[in-house]
């Protein structure tokens, strides 16, 4: 009993750095084998391996990964479409329509690799030592690439196809003159390219937030 007076002050403490914090940001998942992008045989989405057991090999390799700045050790090609003249565009949006209109980079493209519906998502460099590998799938689309899900034209396709002007806008970067054109009050201490295809847009209310509000330095798009 002689601890009870130091545990309720420890936990107050405890409580009241909760309510500081303010609005919490996105969790980042560490671990992908209870997502849909684990396409094992042991993923628990709809498209996934019927038999390989390894969850990394879908996207990545130690060895003879796709040469590309700032990828994560490639295991897939990249998709030869072109995709410039058909990025998203509108009246209201604030990000460079110049970039835009250069189509997808970056890490967009890795995404693109199975999220653009032209490449089978069985296809890597490398599988168990050997190059240029299929991994047999189940629940895929024609041709075993990305199956549409809830369909092309709704906003819960998985398969965003080569034609991205009803997509979500990527491929552009987000500095702190983007993010006062937005109207946020602070902006990620360094500037980045919103990547990838899938990732969610900035809020108003500074999802971004780490503690600090510092402008970030101009970038140059990659």
């Amino acid at each position: 009993m002689t601890r009870l007076p130091i545990l309720i002050p420890s936990l107050l403490l405890a409580a009241l750095a909760l309510l500081c914090a303010g609005p919490a940001s996105a969790a980042k998942v560490s671990d992908i084998s209870n997502t849909k992008h684990n396409l094992s045989a042991s993923g628990p989405g709809t498209v996934k391996a019927t038999t390989e057991s390894q969850i990394c090999v879908f996207c990545h390799t130690p060895h003879a990964a796709e040469s590309l700045p700032g990828a994560p050790l490639w295991n897939r090609k990249l998709s030869g479409q072109t995709y410039q003249g058909t990025t998203y565009n509108s009246s209201s949006i604030e990000a460079s329509i110049d970039e835009l209109s250069q189509g997808p980079s970056g890490l967009s493209k890795l995404c693109l690799s199975c999220h653009d519906g032209t490449m089978a998502i069985g296809n890597v460099n490398v599988l168990n030592g050997k190059a240029n590998q299929t991994i047999t799938m189940t629940g895929t689309g024609a041709g075993s690439t990305m199956p549409p899900g809830a369909g092309l034209t709704t906003g819960f396709t998985r398969n965003l196809g080569v034609d991205l002007t009803n997509d979500h806008p990527i491929s552009f970067t987000y500095d702190a003159a983007l993010a006062t054109r937005d109207g946020a009050s602070c902006a990620r201490p360094t500037a980045r390219r919103w990547e990838p295809a899938c990732a969610a847009r900035p809020s108003r209310s500074c999802r971004w937030k780490t503690g600090r509000c510092s402008a970030p330095p101009a970038t140059t798009r990659t």
